[in-house]
Order: C-alpha cells, then structure tokens, then sequence
C-alpha cells in the first residue's frame, strides 16, 4: 500500500521524534491518504528508551489500524450533527409559517372581508386590489424560498464530480458581469495549493454566487469593491475563503442571526435575507462547515471548511 503523506505531517512527524529523544512521549490519531482514495486511520504512541546511564537513544512506536473505530466515530458525530441541523431547520420553518405566512394570508382575509362587507367602488375598490396583490406575491415569494431550501434538501444525493475552482469562479464572473462591470469590481484569486474538488457543481457554484454577490452589493460607497478567494490546505481540511473590503458587520451583536433565514443588516439596501442561509444550508449539505469573521466598514472574511479525505479528488495513481 502506497500512501500519500503531505509535507506538513512529514514535519510534524520529525519534530515529534526528536522530542522523544529529549523525553517526551507522544500519543496521537492520524490518517493518510492510499493512491485508491481509501483513507487509512491509525492510533500512533511513541516512547522513549532510556539505556546507557540514563541516555534516551531508542524509541518504541506502537501504530494500530483503527480505521473501522473512526469511520464509526465520524458516522456518528455526522447523524449528531445532521439530527441538530434538521432541529434548526424545524424551528427555522415554524418561525416562517408563524411569521412570514401568516401575515400575508391574515391580510389577504382581512382586504377580501372588508370588500364583501363594505362593497368599495372606484378608488377605494383598486386600492383594496392593489393591496390583496402584494400580500399574495409576498406569500408567493415565501413559497418559493421555501421551495429552494426543500430543494437543496432533496438534492443531497446528487452526483459529485471533479470540478476545479478557477472554473467555477470563471463562470461565476460571467454570470455576474453586469455587476462586476458597472460596479468596477476587482476579482482576486489564488487557488495554487488546491484547484480540484471531488463535489456537486450546484452547491458550490450557487456559493461563489451569494458569497460573491453580497461582497459587491453590501460594498462600501468610499472603496471600489475587492473580493479575494483562495483556497489552502490546512493539516487535514481545506478551506476556502472570501474576503472583500466591504460594508461588514457588527458580529458580537449580530451572532445569533447570521445566516438565519430572513435576517438582514443592512436594511438600506434591497434584499430578502435567503443568500447567507442557502450558503450555510449548502455547504453543510457538502459535510463543510462556513464562519465568518467581520467589522463595520472593513470588510468581511468568509471561511468555508472542508474535511480533506471527503473532497479532495480520488487520485488513480499510475
């Protein structure tokens, strides 16, 4: 079996070796990557040897394949995790029917009761139409996000494939042009230490859509709009992250409602507040986890994570 050890765990491995021969003893749990794309686990202790007076100049390394346990392990923590997720998610719904629904629905009642009890002509009659109309198309917008976040749902299943970042970013750009173009955008990137994923096109596209969409739309007035994106490999995760130097927000204040559905912070600007939480819902859906870091008026920086062994590409090896 032929693995794939990347320069960091080979550091981190001769760092902990000489540490043992100054005494230290170390116990850990790692995997490495097989030329197959199968992921080996394995429980690593190593000891130091004292002979002649004292001296330390052996050590004993025990290793054990404890694949089985951490697939196990990892199954587990991701049906905790997703039973939590789907927890939210029932809440997230009853606060929109109760909310977001009911609204519309009462005010639609209430406009068709007065026109049967008050029988209004003219004037008044076009009003009480013009009003029953934009309650029902805001019901209707409710519906449809609704149907979007369903969707993504239903879509958990579907086919991952090899799909590298400059690409998506490049037609990203395209899909976003006018904007970028009539705002005077800068687009950065760099996605030399990793370009491919082994992921589903639509969620990730539809990520660098909103991230990139809310970068220029919340820009600061002063600052022409600046978005960075770059991945990294950082031990066993990649990340991915979005920076711009837009109009930010107050985090501290704002924890509890990012990325819940229908929560704005800049309510001077159009929007409906479904961006940011179809990114979260998305990138989880990918076993991804997103966070963000952020101050008023210095921009803001998206971090998305990914477990290395579920999204890097399955190598074949020659």
């Amino acid at each position: 079996m032929i693995g794939i050890i990347d320069q960091h765990k080979k550091q981190r491995t001769l760092d902990m070796y000489h540490r043992v021969f100054e005494g230290e003893k170390f116990k850990l749990e790692d995997y490495y990557t097989l030329l197959d794309g199968k992921v080996l686990w394995f429980e690593m202790q190593l000891l130091p040897v004292k002979v002649n007076a004292g001296k330390i100049n052996h050590m004993i390394v025990y290793l054990s394949d404890i694949t089985k346990r951490k697939i196990v392990e990892i199954e587990k923590e991701k049906i905790t995790a997703d039973l939590l997720t789907r927890n939210k998610d029932l809440e997230q719904f009853s606060y929109i029917i109760s909310h977001n629904l009911r609204l519309p629905i009462a005010n639609i009642i209430g406009l068709i009761d007065n026109l049967a009890m008050n029988n209004f002509q003219g004037d008044e009659r076009k009003e009480a139409m013009s009003a029953i109309h934009i309650s029902a198309r805001r019901l209707d917008d409710v519906v449809m996000d609704l149907n979007k976040i369903l969707d993504v749902r239903i879509k958990d299943n579907e086919q991952k494939q090899v799909l590298k970042l400059s690409d998506i970013l490049y037609d990203t750009t395209i899909n976003l042009g006018f904007i970028i173009k009539k705002e005077n955008a800068l687009i950065e990137s760099d996605f030399s230490q990793i370009d491919e994923l082994f992921t589903v096109k639509s969620y990730l596209s539809s990520i660098f859509y909103n991230l990139m969409l809310n970068s220029i739309k919340y820009r600061n007035a002063a600052l022409t709009p600046h978005i960075i994106i770059k991945s990294e490999i950082e031990d066993s995760k990649i990340v991915v992250t979005f920076i711009d130097n837009g109009l930010g927000m107050d985090i501290p204040k704002k924890s509890d409602e990012l990325f819940g559905l229908y929560k704005r912070f800049h309510p001077q600007i159009n929007g409906k507040g479904v961006g940011l939480y179809m990114v979260k819902l998305q990138v989880e859906s990918l076993g991804g986890i997103i966070s963000v870091t952020s101050k008023v008026n210095k921009g803001s920086t998206f971090t998305i994570e990914f477990e290395k062994a579920d999204i890097t590409v399955r190598s074949t090896g020659t």
